[in-house]
């Protein structure tokens, strides 16, 4: 009998912790709604991924649709990003992992390189980038 009460006591213990070690109690940062329109050369880019990164080091993420559309979520499906300056990355997406070679279209100075920044603001904001 001593050794299931050590059992179940250990198994409760265990239980406890691991709930309070997985569990977050950290707040998501502050948000604001984010869309706009991609253009390349004045028509809409599709298929592009856009990448918000906050002077924090949050990240949020959108992909252009056929008009070149896209909206940002952030962390935990929220959607938007964080409020303040952020790094913008433009890149194509590819279907399948980039051959040897592989340059993207998109400018190194929109994506790997990038040194566009936008502010994001309390409220809906709209940032549109023609490339």
């Amino acid at each position: 009998m001593h050794k299931v009460s050590l059992l179940v006591l250990f198994s409760l213990a265990s239980i406890v912790c691991v709930t309070g070690c997985f569990s977050s109690s950290t707040e998501l940062p502050n948000t604001a709604k984010v869309n706009g329109t991609v253009t390349v050369a004045g028509s809409p880019a599709r298929n592009l991924s856009i990448t918000f990164e906050s002077e924090g080091g949050q990240a949020a993420f959108g992909v252009t649709d056929d008009s070149g559309n896209y909206e940002l979520t952030a962390a935990a499906g929220t959607k938007g990003a964080e409020i303040g300056v952020n790094t913008v990355r433009i890149e194509t997406m590819l279907d399948a992992p980039a051959p040897a070679g592989y340059k993207d279209p998109i400018p190194a100075k929109y994506n790997k390189e990038s040194t566009l920044k936008v502010t994001v603001e309390a409220g809906e904001n709209t940032h549109n980038f023609d490339l």
